[in-house]
């Protein structure tokens, strides 16, 4: 991993709504294969633009997780009012998610994953959070160059993805191949 972490001066690129063209929020929710959940994790959630998506889609309470202080503020300032009840921003560290065990009937990294510096310690901490049954979902660039995204030799690929979900214990790992430069994969806990 290259753990080289998203700078928050360019918080405006996380807001760019293109992003949602691209990542296609309504394809990536029917991946997940969720059933009436109640509590997404969001890990890495930067200005929370798919958890704001999200917390749409349930009655329940998206937890937008980031370690940089700048978007924790950024959420508090520009979450609106009726999606705030939904949404709560929570200050975190990479591997360390300040939530009760087994809440979360899914966990979710989106474009996160190559940044991480120890991804067994994340993988084991969303093991920790997620109920039974519960899912975790990683989205990612694709291997190579893209128009964006971070350089190639910070991409990770989808069966180093696969292999880490296996040994951290997870089961019914599966990729999908829904979008055009991200992998999806996804496995229970």
């Amino acid at each position: 991993m290259s753990g080289h972490k998203f700078d928050p001066n360019m918080i405006d690129t996380l807001n760019d709504h293109s992003r949602l063209t691209r990542m296609k929020p309504d394809e990536l929710w029917d991946a997940f294969g969720l059933s009436a959940p109640h509590v997404l994790i969001d890990i890495g959630a930067g200005t929370g633009i798919f958890a704001r998506h999200f917390a749409s889609k349930l009655s329940g309470t998206v937890y937008a997780c980031d370690s940089a202080p700048e978007m924790i503020a950024w959420m508090e300032e520009h979450i609106v009012a009726e999606t705030r009840k939904r949404i709560v921003p929570t200050r975190s560290e990479e591997s360390v998610i300040p939530l009760k065990n087994g809440i979360a009937d899914l966990v979710y990294l989106i474009a996160v994953y190559h940044e991480l510096h120890s991804p067994a310690a994340l993988l084991a901490e969303a093991k920790r959070l997620l109920k039974k049954g519960g899912v975790i979902a990683v989205v990612d660039w694709k291997p190579g160059s893209t128009q964006h995204g971070p350089p190639a030799g910070e991409r990770v690929s989808p069966e180093d993805v696969i292999d880490a979900f296996l040994r951290a214990g997870f089961s019914d790992v599966t990729q999908h191949d829904i979008l055009e430069s991200h992998y999806v994969i996804t496995a229970k806990k």
